[in-house]
């Protein structure tokens, strides 16, 4: 309350300090509720009487209006109390003055505010507010992997609050993400009293191959090999175990292939390769001899139920060409079904040359006018071939001579064989290369013809290994000669070396015999 004073003079300078003296000697505290006029009398010491009239005018406080933006407050956020009413504000718990004041509260829980407002006259009046602050939701994101490969989800876990945004717009508070890059997500999570926190998480994604598998076809022949390539990573590994890029594969049966291919990091792709096995084609080669004579024309023969067939040696086509047989041979025919596929079958084909016979001239050099036998080892003659005189096994050169003999072996080959005759012009030591010790009763003995100009002379017959098989002094052709026998039993047929010598140990003659037993 104000007092408004109106003092009135007393007449006389002596009466109004007297009653200043009085007012101090006798002070009253006034409270008027309105504007109230007081009369004051005073008496001094001499009995002197002096009356002084006050008027104290009683003025309102001013009526406070006080307004706030909200009576709830998220911590961190602001709220503006509004005021009005009074000529002057004071915000308190806060410094802050003014008809508008905007505060952050900083202290949880219910907090009275108390705006103070002043009057033109200085009298002041108050408006209390009640605001409750709460916390903010501690809002986190848990993921489930903070780095992955391209392509694999990552199941991202929010806690902390009641309701959550996602800038996937997403509302759940488990959601999953398949990033092709790196990327950020985040979350604005809300508690119960409507306080929204954020929280962010980085997925890194790495860089993940694209594996591919070049292939020459997706079918094979059964038991055939195939290169298949692997492309698109630095590593590679096969379900065969190869660790390659290439690779050869040989597949029986349908089978399926994969390669895990990688760039050095743990991000792999997979590439799958399906493979169709083909049956091959049923193939079986004969031939129509399997022993055949230089010259001499046969039949291969292709069956199965291949579409093709291909004959080497000699790129020949056909299912049963004729070919001339020279020289043993294996011949193998590919067979080619509708499918392409192919398969091999060989067949042999022996070859006689007629090099079995073998021509034996006894002896090897006669006189003129003696006569030698020509015989074979290995075969018969049917025929003369080349000179033209009657078929016999006997003949009288009179100069060195060969006779040509169209002769055929065990095996049926027929081959020209020639006979060499010489003419030994000294007549001496004759000594015919062959005999046959079989009791026949012709050419049964090593014959040496001119032995009785020697007769100190020493014959010896070894074996092709040097072992000696007959030894003797004064050889004769009538009761000293070699029958073919070592140790009373006949040698083996086969080629023998004899060495012929005269008394004083100077060689006769020496080279080799053959004996046909």
């Amino acid at each position: 309350m104000c007092w408004e004073n109106d003092y009135r003079k007393f007449i006389g300078e002596h009466l109004i300090l007297q009653l200043i003296q009085v007012i101090l000697q006798h002070r009253h505290l006034l409270s008027p509720t309105v504007t109230t006029v007081y009369n004051i009398t005073g008496s001094s010491p001499f009995g002197c009487i002096g009356t002084r009239t006050d008027s104290i005018k009683v003025v309102n406080p001013p009526t406070i209006f006080s307004t706030v933006s909200s009576n709830t407050v998220c911590i961190g956020s602001s709220i503006t109390f509004s005021n009005s009413g009074g000529a002057s504000y004071t915000l308190s718990p806060s410094a802050f003055t003014g008809n508008t004041i905007s505060i952050n509260p900083t202290v949880l829980g219910t907090t009275v505010f108390t705006v103070t407002g002043a009057g033109p006259f200085g009298c002041i009046n108050t408006k209390t507010i009640s605001v409750t602050t709460f916390s903010l939701p501690l809002v986190s994101i848990t993921p489930s992997n903070t780095t992955i490969c391209a392509g694999q989800p990552v199941v991202l876990n929010v806690s902390g609050a009641n309701t959550y945004t996602w800038t996937t717009g997403s509302s759940l508070n488990v959601v999953s993400v398949t990033p092709s890059a790196s990327t950020s997500y985040s979350v604005i999570g809300a508690n119960s009293f409507g306080c929204q926190n954020s929280a962010n998480a980085t997925i890194n994604v790495l860089n993940t191959p694209v594996v591919t598998i070049n292939t020459p076809s997706t079918n094979v022949c059964f038991g055939y090999t195939m290169t298949v390539a692997a492309n698109g990573a630095s590593n590679y590994n096969w379900s065969t175990g190869a660790t390659t890029n290439t690779t050869i594969i040989q597949p029986f049966s349908n089978t399926t292939y994969s390669v895990v291919g990688t760039n050095g990091g743990s991000c792999s792709d997979t590439a799958l390769l399906s493979l169709s096995v083909m049956p091959l084609p049923s193939v079986s080669a004969s031939v129509s001899h399997t022993m055949a004579c230089v010259g001499q024309n046969i039949t291969l023969n292709a069956s199965g139920n291949a579409t093709q067939y291909v004959w080497n040696p000699g790129l020949i086509f056909g299912a049963n060409p004729v070919v001339q047989i020279f020289t043993p041979t294996t011949f193998t025919v590919l067979g080619t079904g509708s499918n392409g596929c192919a398969f091999f079958s060989t067949a042999f084909v022996d070859v006689q040359n007629g090099n079995a016979v073998i021509p034996v001239v006894t002896p090897s050099a006669v006189c003129v006018g003696d006569t030698a036998i020509l015989s074979v080892i290995g075969g018969t003659i049917p025929m003369w071939s080349a000179n033209v005189i009657p078929n016999t096994s006997y003949v009288t050169p009179s100069s060195p001579t060969n006779y040509t003999l169209s002769a055929i072996d065990f095996n049926g080959c027929v081959s020209d064989v020639v006979f060499t005759v010489d003419i030994n012009s000294s007549c001496d030591v004759i000594v015919y290369n062959g005999f046959t010790p079989n009791g026949d009763g012709v050419n049964d003995f090593f014959v040496i013809d001119n032995i009785e100009k020697y007769p100190n002379n020493n014959v010896h017959i070894f074996n092709r290994w040097g072992d000696k098989v007959f030894t003797t002094s004064k050889y004769n052709n009538t009761n000293n000669n070699w029958d073919g026998k070592f140790n009373g039993k006949p040698v083996t047929s086969g080629t023998y070396f004899y060495l012929i010598t005269n008394d004083n140990g100077k060689v006769l003659k020496k080279s080799w015999l053959e004996i046909t037993n």
